[in-house]
């Protein structure tokens, strides 16, 4: 909504889409970035989970559901607690 309020306020203008603007997407770092993201978050996330469906029971899946949020802000938090 406050995007939407600035743009119609014209208080924030974005950056027009240019080869330029978009080559800081094809530096190796931001490539391995979305690797990362697509090979661990995805892939192995949703393979550890369905071994876990057939390998353990109901009530342990629903507690790492449960779990799971808070602990990630945990963990977020102590790997970087300024926020950058």
């Amino acid at each position: 909504l406050a995007a939407a309020v600035d743009s119609l306020a014209r208080l924030e203008e974005p950056p027009p889409l240019s080869a330029a603007g978009l080559a800081p997407l094809w530096r190796p770092a931001a490539l391995l970035a979305v690797a990362y993201a697509v090979l661990l978050s995805s892939v192995v996330g949703y393979s550890l989970r369905a071994w876990a469906n057939r390998h353990t029971d109901a009530s342990v899946l629903v507690l790492y559901n449960a779990v799971q949020p808070p602990l990630t802000a945990l963990l977020s938090l102590a790997v970087d607690p300024v926020g950058s």
